[in-house]
């Protein structure tokens, strides 16, 4: 319970962190769009300090669009966008580390990894398409080191496609490829390891089943002792026994007693001559 606390407060922490990027980067966009003046104090503020460094990845990568007097800066735009997709892979991450059930985390784990390259492939493929600049901070990560790894395997398989007027735009046939793949790879690994998991609960519970009746409790003897044949009975002594004995005076009890005491005495020695006369042998006359 703790370790489900925990995950949810940081999810919350870093979706948080993201959404307060998000509306900062909004606001800016609408102080672009809306043509504010740049010298104003406030805009000064938000667009060449506050927001600049949430800016600066993402700024060369397209050139500003212009709808007659508006004009809407596409870096604001992809900042707004990376920065949703991004929190939401981190909290998939996230989530993956605080499983405490050690298949679901290889699942997670091996899911997590599809998704990273996927979304670097996605990406490229994207950037090669629509002639983004090469030389732009978050493009050049993307497309020369962290896409290279998972793209190299399959440079060559198709040959790439260039069209427009400069030859400017690049169909990457081969990321397009590389992309598919690894989809359907992802799709497979889940399905594999969620049946397995799937057929090693079904084994659990069909074993479960086989036991006899009675020895599905028999890890709780310690606690529910099984009844026997035979329980033994307890003897129950009586309590509060109410005896009423005539006690006469303190000296006629004792006159009694002197007076029965020799005649029990008297009683012994009859008895042992009354034996003795029995076992004596007999003598012929």
């Amino acid at each position: 319970m703790k370790s489900n606390k925990l995950k949810k407060q940081i999810q919350l922490l870093v979706l948080g962190l993201f959404g307060i990027a998000i509306a900062f980067l909004l606001i800016r966009g609408f102080l672009i769009i809306i043509g504010s003046n740049p010298d104003a104090p406030f805009v000064v503020f938000w667009n060449d300090k506050l927001t600049a460094p949430l800016i600066y990845p993402f700024e060369g990568i397209y050139g500003d669009w212009l709808l007659g007097t508006a004009r809407i800066e596409l870096a604001t735009v992809l900042a707004i966008f990376i920065n949703l997709v991004s929190a939401l892979l981190a909290t998939k991450i996230i989530g993956t580390f605080f499983n405490n059930d050690p298949k679901e985390l290889l699942v997670d784990i091996v899911d997590s990894m599809f998704k990273v390259a996927e979304y670097v492939l996605i990406f490229r493929f994207m950037f090669r398409l629509t002639d983004a600049s090469l030389e732009a901070p978050f493009v050049k990560v993307i497309v020369s080191y962290m896409s290279e790894i998972v793209y190299k395997p399959f440079i060559g398989i198709l040959p790439g496609q260039k069209f427009g007027p400069s030859n400017e735009f690049v169909f990457e046939t081969s990321t397009l490829v590389a992309i598919i793949i690894i989809i359907v790879l992802d799709i497979v690994a889940e399905s594999i390891m969620y049946g397995i998991m799937k057929s090693d609960d079904d084994k659990s519970e069909n074993q479960n089943q086989m036991q006899p009746q009675g020895w599905s409790n028999v890890t709780n003897v310690q606690q529910q002792p099984m009844p026997t044949a035979y329980p033994p009975q307890q003897q129950q002594q009586p309590q509060n026994m109410h005896i009423n004995i005539n006690v006469p005076p303190y000296g006629q009890q004792q006159q009694q007693m002197s007076y029965q005491e020799p005649r029990q005495m008297i009683d012994v020695k009859e008895e042992r001559k009354g034996l003795k006369k029995l076992f004596q042998p007999r003598k012929n006359k």
